[in-house]
């Protein structure tokens, strides 16, 4: 199995197939233009990359114009090695070195393509095989499988009187974060719902560390997935 430092696959190629893998695990192709949005890129330039990965790495994309791009079995397990990595550093800079939320996943943006294996497994070790990142995200194992046991519901789904504690904040960007960090809303924050428009699936929310509410969009609320009080 490729090793994506030690066989000297490039930043952009790792990116793209960690992108790659992540926008494929239903099963289906993804596409040149949900690709170009993910990785902030023009559409041309993604096309231009698929074709010249199809050509130098067809060992590890299956990519067909028209049609999308999937990963081989081989592409899947390098894509979940660089996954691994990503997500065990950003537990290591949230729990050792104490960064805030908002700043890890662009660090360990850098990070991931400049460690080893070696430093990876003693990364986990120190950190005690942690299964999730602090934003909630399941961390692959040893072996690279990656599964999430949790039942988790998006808060767009919940109605008055429902509520639950945050898991999951599936957009990392830093401004939502800063944003929802200024609300007291982080995983293991415990919300309920106090109101919902049913018009513009807007959310007022009550946060249970502080009692206070805060209206949330219906993007903001898509994009958090709390485990629900039973």
């Amino acid at each position: 199995m490729l090793n994506p430092v030690e066989d000297g696959l490039s930043r952009s190629v790792q990116d793209y197939l960690k992108v790659i893998y992540v926008q494929t695990r239903a099963g289906q192709p993804t596409s040149t233009l949900a690709l170009a949005e993910a990785l902030d890129i023009r559409s041309a330039s993604v096309t231009n990359m698929l074709q010249k990965l199809a050509e130098t790495h067809a060992n590890l994309v299956m990519y067909r114009k028209h049609y999308g791009v999937t990963l081989t079995p081989e592409g899947e397990k390098v894509a979940l090695q660089i996954i691994r990595r990503h997500r065990l550093l950003e537990q290591f800079l949230y729990q050792v070195l104490e960064y805030p939320l908002e700043k890890i996943h662009a660090e360990a943006e850098v990070l991931e393509h400049a460690i080893s294996p070696f430093f990876a497994e003693r990364l986990a070790q120190l950190l005690h095989d942690p299964a999730f990142d602090p934003h909630g995200d399941p961390i692959p194992d040893r072996d690279l499988k990656l599964s999430d046991p949790r039942a988790l519901t998006l808060l767009a789904e919940l109605r008055p009187g429902a509520g639950g504690i945050v898991r999951l904040i599936t957009d990392q960007t830093h401004e939502l974060l800063m944003y929802l960090k200024s609300c007291g809303i982080y995983p293991g924050a415990e919300l309920k719902i106090a109101q919902w428009n049913p018009i513009d699936g807007t959310q007022q929310v009550e946060i249970g560390a502080t009692g206070q509410t805060q209206v949330l969009g219906r993007a903001i609320c898509e994009s958090i997935q709390v485990e629900v009080d039973q």
